[in-house]
């Protein structure tokens, strides 16, 4: 078992080497009502990555949170505020999923994208509801102020997950200042968000959560080059990009068990 833990661990934090999330840095604690779209992918009990409700049984996440070998053992829990609030907690299993197909095929970190079936539907509430998506031409403007939620680490160089969800408002800015900021491919895929000298930031753990634009989810939670430094942007995949691919495949069944 241990060993297993150590792939699962070894996947997401080699995928986090230029990661955007720590854990959301110089952000503030949030309540799941403001983000009840937001939910926790966790393995053996332990968060490590986060996901977004697009209906009552899918969620959208990041492909690098997903390992084949190990899905079937993944549980995504929603509503929750606290991790450690297990009785305010439904869990779901995952009954299948889809990665697309181009994910860091050419490009590393292109199609950055995974979509999670449930093996039963969620109730929704107060707590737990689905994200409205942006079409495929809805693009953010430059300078617009987004919103990033997640369990990740809250310090530099720490790889603790924080037990409360947490939010982050960051600023848009276009991808060529974005490339010749993190100085790696930045495809028409993937959008950028920074806070500036402030630092505010998303990292460890908080990959595959949302990054919102008045209630839309706009980009999942992907890279960066390191976490909290100061002008550094972090890198997300973009929603309305992926949007065809997103209608095409969540209403699917053309996609693998995760129970086989």
């Amino acid at each position: 078992m241990k060993i297993v833990i150590f792939i699962l661990l070894t996947v997401v934090q080699f995928s986090h080497e230029f990661s955007v999330m720590p854990g959301i840095i110089h952000g503030n604690e949030t309540t799941i009502q403001k983000h009840p779209w937001i939910v926790s992918i966790q393995f053996l009990g332990k968060h490590f990555c986060g996901g977004s409700i697009i209906s009552n049984d899918t969620i959208v996440t990041a492909a690098h949170c997903v390992t084949e070998l190990l899905v079937k053992s993944y549980r995504v829990v929603a509503g929750i505020t606290n991790l450690n609030d297990s009785a305010s907690s439904t869990k779901y299993s995952v009954k299948s999923f889809l990665i697309h197909s181009q994910y860091d095929l050419e490009i590393p970190r292109d199609y950055d994208i995974a979509i999670l079936k449930l093996s039963s539907q969620l109730v929704f509430s107060d707590k737990v509801q689905p994200i409205a998506l942006p079409s495929k031409r809805e693009m953010v403007p430059e300078g617009a102020t987004v919103i990033s939620s997640g369990w990740g680490v809250t310090e530099m160089h720490s790889d603790i997950a924080s037990d409360i969800l947490r939010d982050v408002d960051l600023k848009i800015i276009n991808n060529e200042i974005c490339l010749r900021k993190v100085k790696e491919a930045v495809t028409k895929r993937m959008i950028c968000a920074t806070g500036g000298r402030t630092g505010k930031d998303t990292c460890e753990f908080d990959s595959g959560g949302p990054l919102e634009y008045n209630g839309t989810l706009v980009g999942i939670v992907s890279w960066g080059r390191g976490c909290g430094i100061k002008n550094m942007p972090g890198v997300y995949t973009s929603v309305a990009r992926l949007r065809p691919w997103i209608d095409t495949h969540a209403v699917t069944q053309a996609i693998i068990s995760a129970l086989d």
